[in-house]
Parts: structure tokens; sequence; C-alpha cells
């Protein structure tokens, strides 16, 4: 594992330790807090028109997997038109 990770630091330019917290970074980020998902939200809710609502939604599930965050723009049947949240384990998929 040892020589893993060097190879893996060298091709990252780092030390092997910053590889190391590197590499838990990815497996383990920070949760979203209540304040950046309300953020996020008003910024798809901020939207002109219904096809950016549509693009702000897609944009904001696209940073959420790309912050490894589990929590994902939950679109339901139960909630008024235009109306978005952000569920941390939805258990149905977002219907575009």
């Amino acid at each position: 594992m040892r020589e893993r990770i060097r190879i893996a630091a060298e091709g990252n330019n780092r030390s092997m330790n910053s590889e190391i917290l590197a590499t838990l970074e990815a497996a383990y980020p920070d949760p979203i807090t209540d304040q950046e998902a309300f953020g996020l939200l008003r910024y798809i809710l901020e939207a002109g028109t219904a096809e950016e609502l549509e693009a702000r939604k897609i944009e904001v599930d696209a940073k959420l997997e790309a912050m490894g965050s589990r929590a994902r723009i939950y679109d339901h049947p139960t909630l008024p038109p235009g109306k978005v949240s952000i569920a941390k384990n939805p258990r149905t998929q977002r219907k575009g």
C-alpha cells in the first residue's frame, strides 16, 4: 500500500502525507450545512423562467455530487409546482 500511495503522490505532485489527506477528504467530505442548503435552494428558486429553473436544479445537483454529498435536489409530487427541496437520501429519483 505504501508504494501505491507513493506513486499516487508523485503523480499528483504531493507528499505522501498530503496524498493520504486528500484521499481521506475525498472519501469523507464535510456534510452540507442547513445554511448552505438554503442558499442553494434560494439560488434555484430565483430562476426567472421554467427552463432556467430546470437548468439550476441540474447545476446544483452536480455541485452536490462533486462535493461528495449524498444530498440531491428532490422534486416530489406533493410539492407545489416550481418548488424543490434538498434531501439527504431521497427515496425516489429526481424527475427532469
